[in-house]
């Protein structure tokens, strides 16, 4: 992004280029800073975004870019003449305020249509209330914090009436708050949307009861994105996810008691991580032989990320 953003301002450099999302974190101010990226060196671009940035990039689309109108403008870090000015942060937003995404302009274009498909987007929530030790996602959102359940079936509603009934939630996870979910399931079946869904699922407790895995799927809920990682006790520790596999074992034997009674399966995406610090043979065989023992429950391993050797001898130390 950076190097296109160079190549623009010299091509076009009446053009204003501003940057924003989680990803701006990573530079020297941001909240997960890397020596690699420093502003110094980034005078191409015109301003940064930080936090929620909705209302931010309205302003921005208003002002006339004159210093007294970026001053003002809160979670803005603009280039005034090569030097970087940080505002006063911009408060996290009211995700109820926001009006409905208007994604008509998009629906023609092929990466769009290649990336989702027959699905439309929806986020429910925005962070995690867990901290698991590998996640970036609790330093760049800090505060987790979800909308109301009214909010978001108007939202659905608008869809439906569009035309659209299968959606993919773009929350970190969909699940924080087990409460908040099942009354999201319930106020789904009494309005009889009709609709499929799925999204990014931390294995609760809560889904440990049959009767509220059978609620999910009579909802709605087909995929499951979960970041399983490990099947040892002792890794999941060290991951802080403190995950008991008896425990896991009955959510996926709850799933595969599900699918005997439906014909449209309810089914896992699978996430694992391979060398992680503490992890030895044993450790791996064990995830191996649950994806194994479960891979019906499974729709697909979605992604395997693998720690080399250098990289944990150079964290252990």
């Amino acid at each position: 992004t950076l190097a296109i953003a160079r190549l623009i301002k010299e091509k076009y450099p009446h053009i204003k280029i501003l940057m924003g999302g989680n990803g701006i974190e990573v530079l020297d101010f941001g909240k997960l800073p890397n020596s690699s990226y420093k502003t110094s060196e980034y005078t191409f671009i015109d301003a940064f975004s930080r936090g929620d940035g909705e209302i931010t990039l309205v302003e921005i689309l208003k002002s006339d870019w004159s210093e007294s109108s970026l001053m003002n403008i809160k979670g803005l870090v603009w280039n005034c003449n090569g030097v970087f000015i940080h505002n006063k942060t911009r408060p996290n937003i009211d995700m109820d305020s926001l009006p409905f995404p208007d994604y008509s302009a998009l629906e023609d274009n092929y990466y769009y249509k290649s990336t989702y498909q027959y699905n439309v987007p929806l986020v429910m929530s925005r962070g995690c209330p867990y901290r698991c030790s590998f996640c970036s996602v609790p330093d760049f959102i800090p505060e987790f914090r979800y909308r109301k359940v009214e909010t978001v079936i108007e939202e659905i509603e608008y869809w439906v009436n569009k035309g659209n009934t299968n959606f993919f939630c773009h929350d970190s996870i969909i699940n924080g708050s087990p409460r908040w979910l099942k009354e999201f399931c319930e106020e789904l079946i009494k309005k009889e949307l009709n609709i499929t869904w799925g999204g990014n699922m931390r294995l609760q407790p809560a889904m440990r009861d049959l009767d509220t895995m059978r609620l999910y799927r009579k909802a709605g809920l087909r995929k499951m994105i979960t970041g399983f990682e490990s099947a040892s006790e002792p890794v999941l520790e060290h991951m802080k996810k403190y995950t008991k596999m008896d425990g896991v074992r009955e959510i996926f034997e709850n799933v595969r008691q599900i699918n005997t009674e439906n014909k449209d399966p309810l089914q896992f995406a699978m996430q694992l991580i391979v060398g992680y610090l503490n992890e030895g043979e044993d450790d791996f065989q064990r995830t191996l032989d649950f994806v194994e023992e479960y891979h019906d429950c499974m729709a697909e391993i979605l992604s395997l990320i693998h720690i080399s050797e250098p990289t944990r001898q150079a964290e252990i130390s």
